[in-house]
């Protein structure tokens, strides 16, 4: 949900998301220069969304630890090589550094919180 209101407050009405749900676009070009509202409105989309499909995937292979742990780091490889194939112009969108940093902190972050809270070994 953090990352759907992401999109429908800091990015253009021409998304996808914004036009299933018929919204206008907030407009707060005032804001354009602080490096926390570009981080939220580019990059923290990005760290949610592998975030929240890492845990989708803990959370179907609950009891097999083994199997859960596969398909999460093949789920992270996925996504950072479609970031990298942006840069290559082989995927769609546009590519940047920080969303690599950002995917890396949340993978990492989901990993803590795995191994910390949940298996209890």
């Amino acid at each position: 949900m953090i990352g759907i209101f992401c999109y429908i407050l800091f990015r253009e009405s021409d998304l996808l998301v914004n036009r299933i749900f018929n919204i206008q676009f907030v407009n707060i070009r005032a804001l354009d220069n602080f490096i926390f509202i570009n981080f939220i409105r580019y990059n923290l989309p990005d760290g949610l969304w592998l975030f929240s499909g890492c845990l989708i995937l803990r959370s179907i292979w609950n009891k097999n630890n083994k199997m859960s742990q596969i398909y999460v780091i093949a789920f992270i490889l996925f996504a950072f090589l479609f970031e990298i194939g942006q840069y290559f112009n082989i995927t769609p969108g546009t590519f940047d550094i920080i969303d690599l940093f950002t995917m890396g902190i949340f993978a990492l972050f989901e990993q803590f919180i795995y191994k910390y809270y949940f298996l209890k070994e």
